[in-house]
């Protein structure tokens, strides 16, 4: 489906190709029969080829909410840090805890 009449065709086996309606071409994109689109003819093919399916919509957001809540029951395991990167976070930390106080903190942080 596109934005343009010019491009959606449907072969018919005993009168040949005929360009898509813009019924057609609504219903496929899953807008309901008595929908309205204004503006000129061009500019209603454009708003549904532009569209994106409710159904698509709906489909993608529960696949979201299903991975989201299987991450949750069971987190995903990263790999432990490397020896160095451990001994950095210590530092780190230590350094924060002596001097942390004395140092500018961004409203980020506070």
């Amino acid at each position: 489906m596109t934005g343009a009449p010019t491009q959606d065709w449907i072969r018919r086996p005993l009168t040949g190709l005929r360009r898509i309606t813009l019924r057609e071409a609504a219903a496929l994109q899953g807008f309901p029969d008595r929908w309205e689109f204004s503006g000129p003819r061009s500019a209603q093919f454009h708003q549904v080829g532009n569209a994106v399916p409710a159904v698509f919509g709906e489909v993608l957001g529960a696949a979201m909410v299903a991975a989201l809540d299987r991450e949750a029951a069971c987190p995903p395991a990263s790999a432990p840090f490397p020896r160095h990167m451990n001994a950095a976070i210590s530092y780190a930390a230590q350094d924060d805890a002596r001097n942390g106080v004395a140092r500018p903190r961004s409203r980020l942080f506070t």
